[in-house]
């Protein structure tokens, strides 16, 4: 299951205020389907990189708290590759 537009409006309609975090960068949205075809390779590097973006965004910040959420290990796990959702949930 990726995350589509109507989800991702239904979702984002739930958050108070999403235009003014989405403007101060209090909330990023961001595509984990390219990710996939890395995760599939064993590479991490991209996952590396995602990482050091949003610890410099965090970095910037007054409130440091993060939440990362996504349904890329699902994605994976309906397709049966367990051993890459094991290596991304160890990441």
């Amino acid at each position: 299951m990726h995350l589509d537009n109507k989800i991702l409006d239904e979702l984002l309609s739930k958050i108070k205020n999403c235009d003014k975090h989405l403007e101060d960068e209090n909330l990023l949205i961001i595509d984990l389907k390219p990710y996939y075809t890395v995760i599939m390779e064993q590479n991490l590097e991209p996952f590396n990189d995602l990482k050091k973006y949003v610890l410099e965004k965090k970095s910037k910040r007054e409130n440091k708290s993060i939440r990362l959420w996504g349904d890329l290990v699902n994605d994976l796990f309906e397709q049966k590759h367990f051993d890459e959702c094991v290596l991304l949930e160890q990441w």
